[in-house]
């Protein structure tokens, strides 16, 4: 399995890292990271190919600027696109990065026609559907990281609440990976046993779960990367290996709206939109995505992909 990463910085480079250390790493032969900044993608993937070396992995990591290094890649990974800084929301930066990810999604699609995208650039769920309509690729093979970043860290708010081991704690996050995020409350379960809230418990855990990204920003002066990047190292896990597990992700069905759902996935991206009774406050959010996607020009890969 060969996996590209477009964009060398601290999410990419944790991307490259996380796969090399996974348990799943005998199944990766090959690494690319390209970046605008070349010496960047270089000099990170030589420092990769040493920690690769120092785990007696044999994974190649190669690292450049040409997207032609990504010919015949089966994974590619966006994490390009300008980051939050602090007082900024997501949606501020949707028109600087649609437009990056709509010229790496079509170089993507003339590169590597087969590959699954997976993305994690913010807006998420917009850019889902930027490199969706930009690369012309059928809806399972793109792919948004942000629900299990969600839920990992609304886990983290019930463990400190709670005083819960993390491994105990099931709990999901589904919908738009921003405000209008969706917090399962029946799907909230320690050691399998339903996990009641008093209404000031759970106004608190959600408000802190959606409050997460901008308190990191507000801290580091950047995004989160450590948590991004194992969310899309679980994502590869589960295309890999093809277990039978369901992971929360940004995904395209009928609708033609990306959001947060229940799926399982496999070598070709998404096998499942499994089916779960969503509530009415998610669907009537689609109404939002629609009226802002609609004043973003979005361009069109021309070329059929199969």
């Amino acid at each position: 399995m060969k996996i590209g990463i477009i964009g060398a910085g601290n999410i990419g480079a944790n991307v490259a890292y996380g796969l090399i250390c996974s348990e799943f790493s005998d199944k990766i032969s090959q690494i690319a990271l390209v970046d605008i900044v070349e010496n960047l993608a270089i000099g990170k993937a030589l420092d990769l190919s040493h920690a690769s070396a120092v785990f007696e992995k044999d994974i190649k990591v190669i690292g450049g600027s040409d997207y032609a290094i990504l010919s015949g890649y089966d994974i590619v990974v966006i994490t390009a696109g300008q980051t939050r800084k602090a007082g900024q929301s997501r949606e501020d930066l949707l028109k600087i990065n649609a437009k990056i990810v709509a010229e790496i999604s079509a170089k993507i699609a003339n590169i590597a026609p087969n590959s699954v995208i997976i993305l994690v650039t913010n807006p998420l769920d917009f850019m889902v559907y930027t490199a969706y309509k930009s690369s012309g690729f059928p809806k399972n093979r793109i792919i948004g990281m942000a629900g299990e970043l969600d839920s990992a860290r609304l886990k983290c708010e019930i463990s400190n609440l709670k005083n819960e081991k993390i491994s105990h704690i099931k709990a999901s996050v589904v919908g738009f990976h921003n405000d209008k995020m969706e917090i399962l409350k029946d799907e909230i379960f320690i050691d399998n046993k339903k996990v009641e809230f008093s209404g000031k418990e759970f106004d608190e855990i959600s408000q802190n779960t959606k409050n997460c990204g901008p308190k990191i920003v507000n801290l580091l002066g950047t995004s989160a990367f450590l948590a991004p990047a194992s969310g899309i190292v679980k994502i590869i896990k589960q295309i890999i290996t093809e277990e039978d597990k369901t992971l929360i992700c940004s995904v395209i069905d009928e609708s033609e709206v990306p959001c947060g759902r229940f799926v399982k996935l496999g070598k070709f991206g998404v096998k499942e939109i499994v089916k779960f009774n969503y509530s009415q406050n998610f669907t009537q959010n689609f109404a939002y995505f629609k009226e802002k996607i609609k004043n973003i020009e979005i361009k069109t890969q021309n070329k059929e992909t199969k």
